[in-house]
């Protein structure tokens, strides 16, 4: 809400700046033009014409509102020094020198912003975790695992809120025999503790993240392309993708060819590829965008209100706050999703879930609904905020987030935000980077 207020509130303000530019009629069409042409590129935002005016007009709106709020305040302070107003030739100079510095600053920060977008961080880090110890129960489960993601899909359909489809996880299952092969001595410590119930921690895992593609007519595909190379270098067990995946038709999508990209993105995991949606997969889903079918037909497990289990952790995936109420429901309590109480059609894989970590993904780094009771994740994931992408919504995002951007705590579950591999709108960055995080989770024993 703060957003869509300041957004109001900046266009009112500067539409009063702009008619200045020009005495009469003159300047009230102009400003009026300028006012009018925003909106037009926000729906129109398919077409490469309007995304390059949505990109240039995002931007100047947040410069020009800086430029002028100081221009207000220098009229305020000459008003109370002089007494008089300024004469109304000065006004309308001052106010087309200050519209063509405004364009200028604008110019300026989506070239250099446009360039520091395309070129994304490798971010890495090392998360210590502390999980339960797997006893012998686990171990007698042990072939469960392997086929643990079909089993975690079947729960997902009792408790999908949404109505949303079963996801297709056989893709899943399928990486999870892959895994299985190259977590031998993982399987093999399981038949230790059969044997002798010695107490071990589980096995470390990798985790490859990223969020916010926000794929358009503006988005660079050989970013893609890159991610898809590291990915195949890193080889990591798990690829997890935080929402907010395109901002046009998931048709278009697969008529450039991104399906079979992020197929490949998908098998580049050991274990699976797991994604959820972001508010922008609301709006497109209104439009006639299924972007959680084309991930699904792609080779991901889309997570929606839905857990899944692995060899290696259990994954969580919430619906985003502002999907949940473009759909008109509630989103399922957290407690519902816990992988150690998902009911009788996971009854076989709980004592496998009670020996794993848990892993949330939620679009929007709100943290844990207040009425959560029980069991807390052990690590989430968020993205959404960009770290507000460029000046000043790199000073103003934190004022609106709690946890804006990295690692931190939110309601006692340690989070990590990520600003998102590329930017919504404008590509452009200033005073904040797009990302991807390549995590290595190590196993403790409380």
């Amino acid at each position: 809400m703060i957003f869509i207020f300041i957004l109001i509130f900046g266009v009112l303000f500067l539409f009063v700046n702009l008619r200045q530019v020009a005495p009469g009629n003159k300047g009230s069409i102009l400003a009026g033009a300028l006012v009018v042409l925003l909106p037009v590129c926000f729906i129109c935002r398919e077409m490469f014409w309007a995304c390059v005016g949505q990109a240039f007009l995002s931007v100047w709106l947040c410069e020009a509102l800086l430029i002028y709020v100081g221009w207000w305040i220098f009229r305020l302070c000459r008003r109370i020094i002089v007494r008089r107003p300024m004469p109304q030739r000065t006004t309308v100079i001052a106010a087309r020198v200050l519209l063509i510095a405004s364009f200028a600053v604008t110019g300026v920060m989506c070239v250099v912003g446009y360039f520091h977008n395309a070129d994304y961080k490798l971010r890495d880090a090392t998360i210590q975790l502390l999980v339960e110890s797997p006893r012998s129960s686990f171990a007698d489960d042990s072939a469960v695992l392997a086929d643990s993601a079909q089993v975690a899909g079947d729960s997902s359909a009792a408790v999908d809120s949404a109505g949303t489809p079963v996801p297709d996880t056989s893709v899943a299952a399928d990486s999870a025999q892959v895994a299985h092969d190259s977590a031998a001595v993982a399987f093999d410590s399981a038949q230790v503790l059969q044997d002798s119930s010695v107490t071990v921690a589980p096995w470390n895992f990798t985790v490859l993240f990223f969020s916010d593609l926000h794929l358009d007519p503006l988005f660079c595909r050989g970013k893609v392309e890159r991610m898809l190379r590291e990915a195949d270098s890193l080889k990591p067990d798990l690829i997890l993708f935080g929402g907010d995946f395109a901002d046009v038709h998931d048709s278009v999508l697969t008529n450039q060819g991104y399906d079979t990209l992020f197929a490949k993105v998908a098998t580049a995991a050991r274990v699976g590829a797991y994604a959820v949606g972001g508010n922008h997969e609301a709006y497109t889903e209104r439009a006639g965008s299924d972007i959680a079918g084309f991930l699904r037909r792609s080779g991901w497990v889309y997570l929606d209100d839905s857990t899944v289990c692995t060899e290696v952790a259990c994954i969580t995936g919430r619906t985003d706050l502002q999907m949940a109420a473009a759909r008109g429901v509630e989103r399922m309590p957290l407690s519902l999703l816990d992988p150690a109480k998902l009911g009788p059609s996971t009854s076989r894989a709980t004592p496998a879930a009670k020996g794993l970590p848990w892993l949330l993904m939620d679009h929007q780094p709100r943290g844990i609904e207040p009425e959560h009771s029980g069991r807390m994740p052990d690590f989430a994931f968020s993205g959404h905020t960009h770290a507000g992408q460029f000046f000043p919504g790199t000073v103003i995002i934190n004022w609106v987030w709690r946890l804006a951007y990295g690692f931190g705590t939110l309601d006692s579950v340690r989070w990590l935000v990520s600003s998102g591999v590329d930017s919504w709108g404008p590509p452009v960055r200033v005073g904040s980077d797009t990302e991807m995080w390549f995590l290595r989770f190590e196993m403790r024993l409380p």
